[in-house]
């Protein structure tokens, strides 16, 4: 059972949404007639709420506590893949078509990769919401090469804003950072920051994308060099080293010429290398 346990036998509801002296967000919790802040419990006590709100309570919740510094502070760094992915899952999409070109290799293959099992199922959508995240922040980039920012603000963004899986829309997410860009000016280049946070997504897709493949073998029984070599590519790319990334996929194209993840990957990895 997930940290995010679903429990029957109490009733829990938002009775308002607020903010700390710190300004950070807050939500007014009532469970069995009694109210408290999250912020008043342990993240671990919060932990198990989530999924006995209803869905349109977990709406009102994940658009109040927006960014995953905030999230980590209430509910706990294990919680903040488990948090996004339901994000995605109550605004019923899986990435939007603006970022598909975005998306690290071998997560396209994930988008409609719907798994019985629910182990396998939990590891792509947990994929699926560390590529979204590798893939806005590029977004974000090449939509804000020349902005600066303060130091503070760099640190507000680093910290609080891409300190996690981030299941914003893009737009929204460019909004925010347009704000803090405009209200905090500074020196600090923001293109290093989405990079940073770009690279430390993509590790984490990789190692959930690894993950998810090894459940599927488990579970199907199926292994191979092909999965293997593929892999070892995904996991080049992800460090940014695009000629060892380049010669893994083309091992597997040698094998399989008809290995549609690993045609995209080296395409990508060719146009990283300037070919």
């Amino acid at each position: 059972m997930s940290a995010l346990a679903i429990s029957l036998f109490a009733a829990v509801k938002i009775v308002d949404l607020g903010y700390g002296l710190d300004l950070s967000p807050d939500v007014l919790i009532e469970e069995d007639d009694k109210q408290f802040w999250l912020s008043d419990q342990k993240p671990s006590q919060n932990n198990n709420l989530f999924d006995r709100l209803s869905r349109k309570d977990r709406g009102k919740l994940l658009g109040h506590i927006r960014f995953p510094g905030d999230r980590e502070a209430l509910f706990g760094r294990d919680a903040l893949v488990l948090l996004a992915v339901a994000e995605h899952d109550l605004n019923n999409w899986s990435g939007p078509k603006i970022l598909k070109d975005n998306l690290p290799p071998g997560a396209d293959a994930l988008l409609s990769s719907f798994q019985k099992d629910e182990s396998a199922e939990n590891a792509r959508k947990a994929s699926i919401a560390w590529a979204y995240s590798a893939a806005l922040a590029d977004w974000l980039a090449a939509k804000l090469p020349d902005a600066k920012v303060s130091d503070a603000a760099a640190l507000f963004l680093s910290d609080v804003v891409f300190s996690g899986p981030i299941a914003m829309r893009p737009d929204d997410a460019l909004s925010v950072i347009k704000t803090v860009a405009k209200e905090s000016p500074g020196s600090k280049p923001l293109k290093s920051i989405l990079s940073l946070y770009r690279k430390t997504c993509s590790l984490r897709f990789q190692s959930s994308l690894k993950d998810y493949y090894g459940l599927i073998e488990k579970t199907t029984g199926k292994s191979g060099r092909v999965r293997e070599l593929y892999l070892k590519g995904v996991e080049a790319y992800a460090s940014e080293d695009y000629r060892t990334a380049l010669f893994y996929w083309k091992e597997v194209l040698k094998i399989d010429p008809n290995h549609q993840d690993a045609k995209r990957g080296a395409e990508k990895a060719e146009k990283m290398l300037g070919r």
